[in-house]
């Protein structure tokens, strides 16, 4: 996720942000909520959800339920707008080079033709993200595994939002 943070960083993350259940104890109260657009989840993803040491990983959201998103020569594209504003410079000069994982592939839009598509890490879809799903990438984006290795990552899989980075002396 870097410049946003680096290794060793400290982060406080919400994890009542996404629960689904609405009731109120005191002052604290829970509420029916989804993420929006540029923030930032942490998660766990599907194939770790019953290790008892399973990884988190931090990523920010970039695609919303709905959205239809491509990648045209290494920039994202959603609703055909490039997603400048979350175009996270990489301190890296080379371009991404992962290749995208077959998971998309039932996401294509009806107009692809699947047996002339070839995607590549800087171009492929577009696809469109399905109900309660997300499509989220680091901001370091030509270093960082994200939807573009593992898939959408689903809401229930959401633990928190991030809100605040803590420095230490």
């Amino acid at each position: 996720m870097l410049p946003t943070l680096a290794a060793g960083d400290f982060i406080l993350a919400d994890k009542t942000a996404y629960k689904k259940t609405l009731f109120q104890i005191g002052w604290l109260s829970f509420r029916d909520t989804v993420a929006s657009r540029a923030d930032i989840v942490v998660f766990a993803l599907r194939h770790h959800a019953f290790r008892k040491d399973r990884p988190y990983l931090i990523k920010r959201v970039v695609a919303l339920p709905g959205d239809t998103l491509a990648m045209q020569d290494g920039h994202l594209v959603v609703h055909p707008e490039k997603l400048t504003s979350l175009q996270a410079e990489s301190s890296m000069p080379q371009a991404y080079t992962g290749i995208p994982g077959n998971w998309h592939f039932s996401y294509l839009v009806p107009t692809v033709q699947h047996r002339h598509y070839q995607p590549t890490g800087t171009d492929w879809g577009p696809i469109v993200v399905p109900e309660d799903a997300y499509f989220v990438l680091g901001d370091n984006r030509n270093e960082s595994v994200d939807s573009r290795d593992f898939g959408f990552v689903r809401s229930d899989e959401l633990e928190a939002k991030f809100f605040m980075l803590l420095h230490w002396p």
